[in-house]
């Protein structure tokens, strides 16, 4: 009995015990300068930021967010300024300690906010003149949809386009072309010697193409609406029935669907 008691009391101390408090977060200073300053977005996180009179800390919410207002304990110890999502906070007294929920378009944002005189002492290091937020869940969910997005394309037959015309010599006269809106598959019977490949334009002109070899079959790296084929004094024209444009977007960004182009970097 007296064990059940022991184990009852032990119990509901434990369910009444208090949970540790989530601690505030405090952006830690930049690599390249310790004022401006980066910290992953939480909604359930709050940020300790602290100003000092004269100063501003300007904060940077996502592009795609507009800064709508903020409430808070004693926002009379606070001036703001705002533009988008560009949010700048400025304490009007030292001794300021508040918290403060900055509001916008898409996001709540919780900020234990405090404010003091700054001193010839004060080290660099303790001011913040920019805090930028990034939003590792966002991007991840950006990048799954782009490789979903990529996959798909991927699994998407290329349109094909039989409609080829021929004339000319018979030397030169291929068994079969077709293309994919991006390249175009020349094959020639086995005993025949390839001729030279170019591209003919409106105005009549020629131009050489860059191909390459799959197997039995030249492969011209783009589309025509005529290719000319020469080989010495043999002709012979091949013609696009089917022609609809100079080319579809190709899913990898190459000429290949086999070679996908990577690129590094914020290109914008």
């Amino acid at each position: 009995m007296t064990a059940l008691i022991i184990g009852m009391v032990a119990l509901v101390m434990l369910l009444i015990a208090p949970t540790p408090a989530r601690a505030d977060l405090v952006p830690p200073a930049g690599a390249t300068d310790p004022r401006v300053r980066t910290v992953p977005y939480d909604q359930y996180q709050v940020y300790r930021l602290h100003g000092y009179v004269g100063w501003a800390t300007h904060i940077i919410f996502a592009a795609d967010e507009t800064f709508v207002g903020l409430g808070g304990g004693d926002v009379e110890g606070v001036s703001w300024d705002a533009e988008n999502n560009h949010l700048f906070l400025k304490p009007r007294q030292p001794q300021v300690q508040t918290n403060l929920t900055l509001i916008t378009s898409r996001r709540t944002y919780e900020i234990h906010y405090s404010a003091s005189r700054a001193s010839p002492e004060t080290p660099a290091r303790e001011f913040i003149y920019a805090l930028h937020f990034t939003y590792p869940e966002q991007e991840d969910r950006e990048e799954r949809a782009a490789n979903a997005l990529h996959r798909l394309r991927d699994s998407r037959p290329a349109p094909r386009n039989d409609d080829f015309w021929y004339c000319g010599s018979d030397a030169l006269r291929p068994m079969k072309v077709w293309d994919d809106g991006m390249r175009t598959w020349i094959r020639f019977a086995p005993t025949t010697d390839w001729p030279a490949v170019f591209a003919l334009s409106d105005d009549g002109q020629e131009s050489l193409v860059n191909y390459s070899v799959e197997g039995a079959d030249l492969v011209v790296h783009r589309v025509a609406a005529r290719f000319v084929l020469r080989r010495g004094d043999l002709v012979g024209c091949v013609w696009n029935r089917g022609f609809a444009g100079s080319g579809l977007p190709s899913a990898t960004g190459t000429a290949s669907p086999k070679v996908r182009r990577n690129l590094r970097g914020d290109v914008r």
